[in-house]
């Protein structure tokens, strides 16, 4: 199981307060992390047995060759880095970050690629390799995949967690995302963390224990730096080439 630098961080002086009130992770907790995460690989499981039948399909049909295999995710996810236990949507790196892997015809085998890309690439990005006019937000990735070095590139990318959108009821709501009592970062897939783990004793709810709070941000992430600024104006700025773990933020100092 994965404990880097920021697994269990010991000190968070320099981040933001919702953090500084977060609860070191346990031993229990830990063990309860690393059972999660066990269970997270066995479900991969799946995923390689339906790639491997893909795959056999697409050389039986003659069309291997022929065909874009993209695999990637929809967030990252917080597993004990930064005092954070499984929550997504933060601005560190192990929730921004997602993995992005492709395979087809003219992708040099074992390149990297190391441009900065996002979600919002991959309609257009379909749209290029099939030969189909798209306008939309995002880039075509089809020259990085090839090994292209395009002319130009973003230099920068936004990173934000926006108010929650008002409920279907309702026929306004604050501009800070809040109606009812509810506060940020509670909710979360359908309901608060809170009530959702009453409802179950999962081995992720075991694993939380006291939920932490995802405030409202705004950041920008450029090749080297990171700079966040949360609703509550706490900042936090990180230097990625000297401190990839974001360990210590110099928003003070710079």
């Amino acid at each position: 199981v994965p404990r880097p630098p920021s697994f269990d961080e010991e000190d968070v002086s320099d981040k933001p307060s919702w953090v500084k009130q977060a609860e070191r992770i346990s031993e229990e907790r830990a063990s309860d992390i690393d059972d999660y995460y066990r269970q997270r690989l066995e479900s991969m499981l799946a995923v390689d047995e339906m790639v491997a039948s893909l795959i056999g399909e697409l050389e039986d049909a003659g069309e291997l060759d022929n065909t874009f295999i993209l695999f990637t995710s929809d967030n990252g996810f917080q597993l004990g880095e930064h005092l954070i236990r499984f929550k997504k949507g933060y601005p560190y790196e192990e929730s921004t970050r997602v993995p992005l892997f492709v395979r087809g015809p003219g992708v040099p085998a074992g390149s990297k690629v190391k441009n900065l890309t996002l979600n919002t690439d991959f309609a257009p990005t379909f749209a290029d390799l099939a030969g189909v006019p798209f306008s939309a937000d995002g880039r075509s990735l089809a020259p990085l995949v090839r090994g292209e070095d395009p002319p130009s590139w973003r230099s920068a990318i936004l990173l934000e967690a926006l108010p929650a959108l008002p409920k279907a009821s309702k026929s306004k709501s604050s501009v800070d995302g809040e109606e009812d009592g509810e506060k940020d970062g509670e909710k979360d897939g359908g309901g608060t963390d809170k009530e959702n783990c009453k409802k179950e004793s999962s081995l992720r709810c075991r694993a939380m224990g006291t939920p932490t709070p995802l405030l409202k941000y705004k950041a920008v992430r450029t090749e080297t730096h990171k700079y966040v600024e949360y609703k509550t104006g706490e900042k936090e700025l990180y230097d990625l080439q000297n401190d990839p773990y974001e360990l210590e933020s110099i928003h003070e100092s710079a």
